[in-house]
């Protein structure tokens, strides 16, 4: 079964990314404003639309999958993460920063507002962004 998963997964992972790769040929290369625009909404809806699919499919539960395909780039998630930072500098003088950030679960989605309002989230009252620093020890 899993098996069939991965294939699945795969199949709708590597069309989405094909769809995507027309959609980036398209807005560059058409030569009328309409087409490009066309080419534009191809790429974002289609490509991107069967790449969820496959992330769907892949998923570990039905609740998972669900998420997935309930993405509107406005949603709020909230998580704690544990972040690991080393560098290391090759013979050559080279610096290479690593970074890991593990969790144990996915996150919790969460609509901003009011509880009953969906995935319809503003972006207005957001604050002062914050700026953060990574100590690298």
């Amino acid at each position: 079964m899993s098996a069939i998963r991965f294939v699945l997964t795969a199949a709708f992972m590597l069309v989405g990314l094909f769809v995507c790769c027309v959609g980036v040929y398209g807005v560059f290369k058409l030569k009328y404003a309409a087409n490009r625009m066309h080419a534009a909404a191809l790429n974002d809806t289609l490509g991107v639309s069967f790449c969820l699919v496959g992330l769907a499919i892949s998923a570990p539960d039905g609740f998972t999958a669900l998420k997935i395909l309930l993405v509107d780039n406005k949603t709020v998630v909230e998580q704690t993460f544990n972040v690991f930072a080393r560098n290391e500098t090759d013979e050559d003088g080279t610096l290479t920063f690593y970074i890991e950030i593990v969790t144990d679960r996915l996150p919790d989605v969460k609509p901003e507002g009011d509880p009953d309002s969906g995935f319809d989230a503003t972006v207005d009252e957001w604050g002062d962004p914050i700026d953060s620093e990574v100590p690298m020890n």
